[in-house]
This record gives structure tokens, C-alpha cells and sequence, in this order.
């Protein structure tokens, strides 16, 4: 793992507006995905929600703890985790 420190989505300079709007047209969908869950699939509601918890988060080292569990959930390697 990387001793990279996770930076906040939004500065003083990147609204969270901008953010939103920015993964909405990454992953094709409209801003309103982020606001309505009902709306939106599950998947992407649960992404969301993943993203409103990071942003969040205001110490880097709490980020990098989230963002390490998620990783080692994703490859499948829970088994490691503390």
C-alpha cells in the first residue's frame, strides 16, 4: 500500500457540486442519482452513499482506513483485515 494521503473531493476551489456533477457524467447518470435514491438503482445509491461517507471524513488517516477496507473488500482479501 502507498503512503499516498487521500485528499477530499471537494476543496476550497472544487465545489461538492462540481463533484457530483463530475461522477455523474463519469458513470453516465444524472446528478439527481445522487440526490433521489429512489430514483436510482441500488448500486448506485450504495456509490453514493460511499462517497457522501468519504467526503466526510475529515482525517486523512480515517480516509485511508475506509479507502484500504474497501480495496481489500473488493480484491478479497477480508481475511487480512484487523
Amino acid at each position: 500500500m502507498s503512503d499516498s494521503v487521500v485528499e477530499p473531493l471537494a476543496t476550497p476551489w472544487i465545489s461538492k457540486r462540481d463533484v457530483i456533477r463530475r461522477i455523474a457524467e463519469a458513470i453516465g447518470q444524472p446528478e439527481a442519482v445522487f440526490y433521489d435514491a429512489a430514483g436510482c438503482t441500488s448500486a448506485i445509491a450504495e456509490q453514493a452513499e460511499l462517497l457522501r461517507i468519504l467526503d466526510g471524513l475529515t482525517d486523512p488517516a480515517d480516509r485511508q482506513k475506509v479507502l484500504t477496507f474497501a480495496q481489500a473488500v473488493a480484491s478479497g482479501r477480508t481475511q487480512a483485515l484487523p
